[in-house]
């Protein structure tokens, strides 16, 4: 990009309260000009300066010296987190830059941020994988094998949920994304100790219909009631569907398999047809 005339290429906070300043997460410097007006100290004494009333710290003494900043797509600061405090989903097809923004950082445990799976998979490559990967980037090459794994799709308002964790220990290599819209019991939280299984507690609509277009299976093994039509959603998705006798909430129609109350083991002969199919 051509930064001959600004100093600062950013995005456009979220924020409505701040009237169009840019967010300071990801910022795209001209450094030939940062030398020339002396940056760094120009900045650092207008922070000693001002410190007692600076509401967004070092954002607010960005924006005071670059209100001209030179304006960046969404895609170049796609911030996560920030739509639980009212802020935009943003361009999310295919971000550039992801900024984990807010306190929902992808690294806790039970964190239920956007993208959160996009993470791990950087954080668990070695480095070698990476030198790999952008020598032969033009070539028709798979890196991120997380995103090919198969997924399984659950979400729930109860913790009971039947032969959950007999399913995750045999299929290790099928992924278990289980959601919940409201805070989750130790019993759930505690299968995120599995490397195949993610939680969503406190789940986004939104989210849920992310989830729901990643995923190829959809469990209705949970107790209780339905949450939100998730059988239908799915069914209209033309997601394979599986349930026990005793744990289904639609008509059979909705079904690629129905697992006798008497015969719960069966369950995972069904599952296995369905990965292999």
């Amino acid at each position: 990009m051509d930064l001959t005339e600004h100093t600062v290429g950013a995005v456009k906070d979220w924020n409505k309260r701040l009237n169009g300043q840019f967010n300071a997460g990801v910022l795209l410097l001209n450094l030939e000009r940062c030398r020339k007006e002396q940056f760094t100290e120009t900045l650092i004494a207008y922070t000693e300066q001002h410190y007692s009333d600076l509401k967004d710290g070092d954002q607010t003494v960005l924006n005071h010296f670059y209100p001209d900043y030179l304006a960046l797509p969404k895609k170049y600061n796609t911030q996560v987190g920030v739509e639980w405090l009212g802020g935009e989903v943003g361009e999310m097809a295919e971000p550039t830059v992801v900024h984990y923004s807010t306190h929902q950082k992808p690294w806790k445990t039970y964190s239920h941020s956007r993208l959160r799976e996009l993470w791990w998979v950087y954080h668990n490559l070695e480095w070698s994988d990476l030198v790999g990967y952008w020598k032969v980037k033009n070539a028709d090459v798979q890196l991120f094998t997380t995103y090919s794994q198969q997924k399984c799709f659950v979400l729930t308002n109860s913790d009971n949920i039947e032969k959950l964790e007999e399913l995750i220990q045999a299929f290790p290599n099928l992924q278990f994304m289980i959601a919940a819209r409201t805070i989750m019991s130790p019993k759930l939280l505690n299968l995120a100790a599995y490397p195949n299984v993610f939680v969503y507690p406190n789940i986004l609509p939104f989210q849920i219909e992310e989830l729901l277009d990643q995923t190829s299976i959809y469990l209705d093994i949970n107790h209780y009631s339905e949450v939100d039509s998730i059988v239908e959603r799915a069914y209209q998705k033309g997601k394979k569907i599986l349930t026990f006798e005793h744990t289904k909430h639609r008509e059979e129609r909705f079904y690629d398999a129905i697992v006798p109350s008497v015969n719960p083991e069966q369950m995972i002969d069904c599952l296995r047809e369905v990965v292999s199919e």
